[in-house]
């Protein structure tokens, strides 16, 4: 029997009407019918609502084989959009197939979340759409989801039959939960450790042809996830660059300059593949269907929110995430009073730090409608998330020097602002002490985890980022309980012209660079190749540099061990070949005037435990090497 709440809902508009006459307001009201039905008779029923409602919270009262859903959104223009959930919950013995519009299929998920445009202002005469729930008998194979929060499920053929070759596809909602398998049959979900079930199948299409054996019911496993946030690159569909944060500002919030825009930087995906800033979490409140209707983005440290605080001129501190279509999710920026479309553009002239022609974001695009799939793809910016169910396909790593190795390994530096996770074999090291003949002690983090801020080396299997991937981790990791000497940079520009706000300036008196060269830390900084092949002023950003030990004299040069000092030493022995004889007296003259022997022993040759090295230990050595000891 059909459920109408037509009537009802018109009154309501009415009474809301005369409360409010007293106010006028600026926009117009747009008027919106969605009539769902279930089909065929008796296999199902439906419901359909403004917001989103958890599926497992929908009373039975509440679904129907047929209804019919009133709204309005309001709007200056000339017309509105208005978002809207259709859910679908098939009867016993059937199974559902899809949702349709006239001829066209819509969703093959029995909860979607689609928009409709209205331009009718007239309550009696609304916009009506016509959308169909279809039903089947259920086959030989059927399946379901454990956790529809997390995910849900499609199968190609519901009708399917012994014989027949199936495909089912486990859908994850990025924000919410991860992917671990199949299983045939159920389980108590809520009491077992969901990954150590016995999976059929651990991909998310699993195709298969049907038998007496293997028919009956299949779960799609989700585990949910922290809701912590998720890391991800914002790739724009046409170009490809991927969204990060170049620069902020000493701006206070409410100066007019403050916008969002002026900080974003815009990544070529073969380089940001390995750079930290493209890497953004975003947080916010879950929709339900994929959605976060106010997110914020926080890149290298910086979020949306702290750099654009509550302006919405130009572009909002917060953004609009929304599913595309089957596991792609759009973002845009969200202003007040209006959905604006990030739109990609070339500004001549313009500095950028990866190309001669700077790629903004902007101007703001305002679409009459709010459907992305019909906005022309530079408006389209693609969530890629960095999760390690999807690092084969969208992954952040690093990427060392070929020339850098030690042991079989390459090497390089890593510092970020978010938490990972080593992979491929990935080691990370921090520096804990420094040690004779111009070392430094390496050790390493043994959880292969590392903490947010913390400066490492990274001992790497070959020189691509998708040969060393790092995973983006959502929770926190403790802090290092450990001494570490290197130190982390991520230098950003800053709009208001001071170009030491948010750097470090190489100091040759406090610090040492990694080399590009070699697997050693160097006296003088790297040569930055994006800008003309000239030395670096500025520690390059996301890298590391070594603290000097402020008790010892600098050395030019420090190479890396995992392996102590023996505990004996020899004073005078400045090259380490067990005896003091006239080459330590050489060794040690020449480092007083600026040349650096192969093999310098610096605890050796500091005969006076002054912390320097100076004519008066070339005098002691030398008669150390006479057998005049005292």
């Amino acid at each position: 029997m059909k459920k109408s709440n037509n009537l009802i809902q018109k009154s309501l508009f009415l009474i809301v009407s005369l409360v409010m006459a007293a106010n006028i307001s600026a926009n117009d009201r747009y008027y919106f019918q969605v009539n769902a039905k279930a089909t065929p008779t008796g296999s199902g029923k439906v419901y359909v609502s403004r917001s989103y409602v958890p599926m497992g919270n929908i009373q039975e009262n509440k679904k129907n084989e047929e209804t019919e859903y009133l709204w309005y959104a309001e709007n200056k223009g000339k017309a509105a959009t208005s978002r809207f959930h259709l859910y679908a919950f098939p009867n016993e013995g059937y199974a559902f197939k899809n949702w349709t519009k006239g001829d066209h299929v819509v969703s093959l998920m029995k909860h979607c979340s689609l928009s409709e445009r209205s331009t009718s202002k007239d309550i009696d005469n609304p916009a009506i759409f016509e959308y169909t729930a279809n039903f089947v008998e259920k086959g030989a194979v059927s399946v379901y989801s454990n956790n529809e929060s997390a995910g849900t499920v499609i199968i190609d053929n519901p009708e399917n039959n012994i014989g027949d070759v199936v495909k089912l596809e486990a859908i994850t909602d990025i924000f919410i939960g991860d992917f671990l398998g199949w299983i045939r049959g159920s389980v108590d979900f809520e009491n077992v450790d969901l990954k150590s079930l016995d999976f059929v199948s651990t991909d998310k299409e699993y195709t298969f042809t049907i038998t007496e054996e293997n028919q009956g019911e299949y779960y799609a496993v989700f585990n949910s996830r922290s809701e912590q946030g998720l890391y991800c690159m914002v790739s724009n569909y046409k170009t490809h660059h991927c969204m990060g944060i170049r620069g902020v500002s000493e701006y206070t919030l409410s100066d007019d300059q403050r916008y969002f825009r002026n900080s974003v930087e815009l990544i070529p995906i073969d380089k940001a593949h390995s750079t930290p800033a493209a890497v953004v979490k975003i947080t916010g409140e879950y929709d339900g269907v994929g959605g976060i209707p106010q997110a914020e983005y926080i890149s290298q440290g910086f979020s949306s929110i702290n750099i654009a605080g509550s302006k919405y001129a130009n572009i909002s501190r917060y953004f609009r995430i929304e599913p595309y279509s089957t596991e792609t999710y759009l973002t845009y920026a969200e202003g007040s009073g209006y959905t604006g479309y990030w739109r990609e553009y070339r500004e001549k002239g313009a500095k950028n730090f990866y190309d001669d022609n700077e790629e903004l974001l902007g101007p703001i695009f305002h679409p009459w409608t709010g459907n992305a799939s019909v906005i022309e793809k530079d408006h389209q910016w693609q969530i890629l998330p960095l999760t390690e169910e999807l690092m084969e396909e969208n992954y952040f790593g690093a990427e060392p020097k070929e020339a850098v190795t030690q042991d079989g390994k390459y090497l390089t530096t890593m510092y970020t602002s978010f938490p990972y996770k080593c992979m491929d074999g990935v080691k990370a090291y921090t520096v804990d002490k420094y040690l004779k003949n111009a070392r430094v002690h390496i050790k390493e983090i043994e959880s292969d985890t590392v903490p947010a801020f913390t400066a490492v080396i990274l001992a790497c299997n070959g020189t691509t980022a998708k040969e060393n991937r790092l995973i983006p981790l959502a929770e926190d990791v403790p802090a290092l309980e450990t001494t570490n000497y290197l130190k982390g940079e991520i230098w950003l520009d800053d709009e208001s012209g001071d170009p030491d706000n948010f750097r470090t300036r190489f100091d040759a008196k406090t610090m040492r660079i990694f080399s590009n060269d070699k697997a050693a830390f160097v006296n003088r900084n790297n040569r930055d190749t994006a800008n003309g092949d000239t030395l670096l002023t500025y520690i390059a950003n996301n890298t590391c540099y070594l603290e000097l030990d402020p008790h010892k004299a600098a050395l030019p040069q420090y190479t890396l061990t995992t392996e102590d000092d023996p505990e004996a030493t020899l004073l005078g022995d400045v090259n380490g070949d067990g005896i003091v004889n006239v080459t330590d007296v050489i060794a040690a003259t020449n480092m007083t005037i600026g040349i650096t022997p192969s093999v310098f022993i610096f605890e050796n040759a500091d005969v006076n435990k002054d912390n320097e090295v100076t004519i008066t230990d070339i005098i002691l050595i030398v008669n150390i090497s006479l057998g005049k000891n005292n």
